[in-house]
C-alpha cells in the first residue's frame, strides 16, 4: 500500500503540478494518509507487535534485574551489619549463647590484638609529631628527621593495614556470633529492636531473591 501511495505521488508530481509544489494542507492530509496506514499495518501484523514488544522487553527486563539485585545486594549487607551489631551488643552483655566458646575465645584474642596495634599506631603517631617538629629551616638535624619520618609513615601504613584487616576479621567474627544468638533468640530486652530488623530484612531477601532468578534465567 505504501509503495501504491508513493507512486501515486510521484505521478502527480509529474503529470502537471504547479511547480511551486503542493499546498501546505495536501501535504498534512498525505502524512495523517500515512500514519493512519501504518498505524493500520501495524494493528494488523500480529508478528510485528511481537517483534516490538521483545525488542523493548529485553533492555527493560535487564535493567530490573540490575535494579533488584542491587536493592538485593543492600539488604544483605544491612542484614550482616545487623548480625553483627547483635554479636557486639552480646558481647558487651557478656551473654553466650551456647556452643559459643569458641567464637569467643576468638574474640577475645583479636580485641588483644587490635589494643595492641592501635597502641602501636598512637606512638607511631607521637614519634612522627616529634620529627616533624624538627623538620625546620636551618636546622642541622631536618634532613635527619625527614628520613625519619618517612620510615615512621611507612610503619603507620603497615600497622593501619593490620587493623583494617583485624577489624574485618573481627565484624565476621561478631556477625557469626549475632547469627548463633538470634537462632537461639534469647529473651532479652537489648536483642529484640535487632530481632525486629533482622527479621524485616530476611523477609525482604526472601521475596526479592525468587524475582530475581527468574529474571536472570529468561
Amino acid at each position: 500500500m505504501l509503495r501504491v501511495l508513493s507512486g501515486a505521488l510521484s505521478g502527480a508530481a509529474d503529470s502537471g503540478l504547479p511547480r511551486e509544489g503542493l499546498p501546505y494542507w495536501i501535504l498534512w492530509l498525505l502524512l495523517c494518509v500515512i500514519f493512519l496506514l501504518v498505524t493500520f499495518i501495524f494493528l494488523r501484523d500480529k508478528d510485528l507487535r511481537q517483534r516490538l514488544s521483545l525488542s523493548l522487553y529485553g533492555p527493560r527486563r535487564r535493567w530490573n534485574r540490575i535494579t533488584l539485585q542491587a536493592r538485593l545486594n543492600k539488604e544483605r549487607k544491612k542484614r550482616a551489619a545487623l548480625f553483627q551489631d547483635l554479636g557486639r551488643t552480646a558481647r558487651s552483655i557478656e551473654f553466650r549463647p551456647k556452643k559459643s566458646s569458641g567464637l569467643v575465645k576468638r574474640l577475645e584474642e583479636l580485641e588483644q590484638k587490635l589494643g595492641l596495634s592501635r597502641g602501636e599506631m598512637q606512638r607511631v603517631s607521637s614519634r612522627m609529631e616529634s620529627l616533624q617538629a624538627a623538620v625546620k629551616p636551618r636546622r642541622r638535624k631536618g634532613l635527619a628527621a625527614e628520613k625519619a619520618i618517612k620510615v615512621e609513615k611507612r610503619d603507620l601504613q603497615k600497622i593501619l593495614k593490620d587493623i583494617s584487616s583485624l577489624d574485618r576479621h573481627q565484624n565476621s567474627v561478631l556477625e557469626e556470633l549475632g547469627m548463633m544468638v538470634k537462632q537461639e533468640r534469647a529473651a532479652r530486652n537489648e536483642f529484640l529492636p535487632l530481632y525486629a530488623q533482622i527479621d524485616l530484612a530476611e523477609e525482604t531477601i526472601q521475596e526479592m531473591q525468587p524475582i530475581v532468578d527468574s529474571l536472570r534465567k529468561k
